[in-house]
């Protein structure tokens, strides 16, 4: 399967179903860093903080994006109803990380781009995968910086999600940072929370239109075809990043699900969930695609659930997908 037709399956996929006195943030591009705290009720996140306490830490960095303390503990991942490759649902123990509040914005990239002068996949190539009004196909031209192709811009959407970027781009940004990515375990506990809710914002149904950024009448009027008709969650495709305060995660984390599909660490492998340890689970030392999670806004209301998994080769790059960024907490 080429990576067009691996792109066009996934998108089949998203429519189908979709006190810690010092804490340091792991990395090989930075020796000790430090965290304090950058915003919410201003006080010092612990190790057994209640998610709604965890306020956004900041580490020193040249990527300046708040981050959210998940404490160490037990979640439920996956889920036994519809998803095949979720299964089995089973408790995971994690240990405390941090994670960004928000998807990195095309600003964020900027500042990357301009301190490395950093080449994209998408550029290299000349094209990128987009939806052009009739399909999704290569667009000549489509990069993080042209999302439409030549003649586009994002000089209106910098605090939008960046998007076009491949998993070595991401990759490529985190190590600027000194952060990574988060694995896809750290990933779904950080939009579900430890009682195994369906969706960031609980069990209700997500047809609301005011917490999170998908398919809705907009894409009909695009053409895609598969929106939801009733829905209008005010946007054609990205949304400025914390867009949907409704949606928030039980950690205080924006976009978990919608806007855009997010890049994991792991490996992708089908049965990973019958295979991988139960504690601090990385996924397969291989593979040929890497997971990737949450949904954008092409993706139908019903196929945002906290456990949909899918899958791109490390070099795809595409207008639904971005990601963001972890830090491993001591």
């Amino acid at each position: 399967m080429n990576q067009h037709r691996a792109l066009s399956t996934v998108r089949g996929s998203l429519v189908s179903i979709l006190t810690v006195p010092v804490l340091l943030c792991l990395s090989g591009s930075l020796d000790v860093p430090r965290l304090w705290a950058a915003g919410g009720d201003g006080t010092r996140p612990t190790a057994s903080a209640s998610p709604r306490k965890s306020a956004p830490v900041q580490p020193v960095s040249p990527d300046d994006a708040p981050m959210v303390l998940v404490p160490a503990g037990e979640f439920t991942m996956g889920s036994d109803i519809d998803s095949e490759d979720a299964r089995p649902q089973r408790k995971v123990t994690l240990s405390a990380f941090w994670i960004d509040r928000h998807e990195v914005t095309n600003q964020r990239f900027a500042r990357f781009v301009s301190a490395t002068k950093y080449v994209t996949t998408a550029e290299k190539k000349g094209q990128a995968d987009g939806w052009n009004g009739k399909t999704w196909t290569s667009i000549a031209g489509a990069d993080w910086r042209h999302p439409s192709g030549t003649g586009s811009s994002i000089e209106k959407t910098m605090n939008h999600p960046v998007t076009h970027v491949s998993y070595e781009d991401a990759l490529a940004f985190c190590k600027w940072a000194g952060k990574r990515l988060p694995t896809e375990a750290e990933w779904e506990k950080a939009a579900r929370g430890t009682d195994a809710r369906i969706f960031p914002w609980g069990n209700s149904d997500p047809i609301l239109g005011n917490n999170a950024n998908l398919a809705d009448r907009k894409a009909l009027q695009m053409g895609l075809g598969w929106g939801a008709g009733s829905l209008d969650d005010g946007f054609e495709t990205t949304a400025p990043v914390g867009s949907y305060p409704q949606g928030e995660s039980p950690y205080g984390l924006f976009d978990m699900v919608g806007n855009v599909s997010e890049w994991c660490a792991d490996w992708y492998q089908k049965d990973a969930y019958r295979r991988s340890s139960p504690q601090d689970p990385k996924g397969p030392a291989t593979g040929s695609s890497r997971v990737v999670r949450g949904g954008s806004w092409g993706t139908p209301p019903k196929n945002l659930t906290g456990w949909s998994r899918h899958h791109l080769p490390p070099s795809a790059s595409d207008s639904v997908l971005g990601f963001r960024c972890a830090c491993t907490a001591r």
